[in-house]
Order: C-alpha cells, then structure tokens, then sequence
C-alpha cells in the first residue's frame, strides 16, 4: 500500500458501487446529508412540496455541465472547484477543497415558489446541523463496528478521510439547463460551499528501519539512559 491523500490511496482504489470514481468523499457525504436532511426536513418540505422528499436524488458534479432528468428533483449536486495545497509543517501537506453544494427544485407555479423561498433558510440550517452532528440513524456504513451505529448511525467523520470539514457560506441562485425529459428551463437553487481539508498520509513501510548501529545516547549524572535516538 502506498501513500494516503484523504481517500485518495496509491495506487488509486477502485469504489464500491454507486460511489464516484476517483473521489469517494464526495459520495459518502452525499449520501449522509440526503439522509440527515430527509429525516430532518422531508416532513415540513410536504407543506412546500406536497409528496416530495427534502432530497429526492444526490449527484456527484455540476447540473450545469451534464444533463439530468427533471424526474429527480429536488436534488443535491456536489462537486469539487478549486484547492490548494500547503505544508503546514515539515512532512505535514493538507490540502483545502472548495466543494460546492447546490439544492435543485423543480419548476412550480408563483404561488408554491413564494412557499419554497422561504424554506431555503430550513435547508441551510439543516445541512449545517448535519456536519455538526456527525451520525444520523438513516446513514450505515456497511462493516462499521461502532456499537452506536446500529440506532444512531455510521458516524461520517472517518469515512469522509477529511481533517476538517466547515460549511462556508449560502446563496440563492437560479440556473438553465437543457433537460433529458423536456425543453430548456430555468430552475431555482440554493448554492452552499463546503472547505474540505484533506491530509497527505505516508506509508510509513516505505521507509528503511532504524539501525541499532547509528545511536546517539545521552545519560543523565545517575548514569541513567535520559535519551537514546537512533538514525
């Protein structure tokens, strides 16, 4: 096994199914908010959106880049802009994400728009709960050994392979898309933005083993070994 980049392994691993290839994390917290937010908001959604989940569908890129089916929305899109990478210390590289949320619902009448405008502030909310609260009994991890997970959930920190994770800042936005299932059409949107931190993991089994012969001792005036550093 090579070095570590948050999920990212060398070489790069294959994904279980449904999960985005080359970027599990993006999957895995998806999947976590669809069921955090559902749980949490699908009830007072109905009044906005009678039959209808808080997030019907979550999607690993852009709507603006790829066509999608109007059939499932609302949705959630995720996806990675831009990132920089520092050492915060010697042999201590993290690198910061900007990721990209954006709540899609379907076209409505003026009426249930109104209704839907203002439930942007709920969904927003909801999401910023969702990173605080790190489990939710609706999202299992299949193999988490966590005795907890069973009632409360897989918690989603440690399969994100993330250091930090903060939800940014919002925006309302609207957007046209030329649709699979219909003509072009313009659709609200609440954008949210995620700063993921993500940190380069050595595999320490590439390093040779300390040699017994190059030691360095220091004794304390008890004659005591104090220190002993190998190189």
């Amino acid at each position: 096994m090579g070095d570590r980049f948050g999920l990212v392994t060398e070489p790069v691993a294959r994904v279980s199914d449904g999960e985005a290839a080359g970027d599990p994390a993006l999957s895995r917290l998806g999947a976590y908010l669809q069921a955090y937010m559902n749980a949490n908001g699908s009830a007072a959604f109905s009044q906005v959106m009678p039959s209808a989940p808080l997030v019907r569908a979550v999607f690993g890129h852009n709507p603006e880049d790829v066509v999608f089916s109007e059939r499932d929305l609302p949705a959630l899109f995720l996806w990675r802009e831009e990132a920089d990478a520092e050492y915060v210390a010697e042999d201590y590289l993290l690198e910061t994400s900007d990721v990209s949320l954006l709540w899609v619902f379907p076209p409505a009448p003026q009426a249930n728009q109104r209704l839907r405008q203002s439930f942007v502030n709920a969904t927003w909310k909801l999401a910023n709960l969702a990173i605080e609260a790190g489990r939710t009994p609706g999202f299992v991890v299949v193999g988490d050994m966590d005795p907890r997970a069973k009632t409360e959930g897989s918690l989603i920190y440690p399969y994100l392979g993330v250091w930090s994770i903060i939800l940014r800042r919002r925006r309302r936005r609207t957007f046209v898309e030329t649709m699979a299932d219909s003509p072009s059409r313009r659709y609200a949107a609440l954008e949210m933005n995620i700063e993921l931190r993500e940190q380069h993991e050595y595999d320490l089994g590439v390093f040779a083993p300390m040699s017994a012969t190059n030691q360095t001792t220091a004794r304390d005036r008890t004659g005591k070994v104090a220190v002993a550093v190998r190189y």
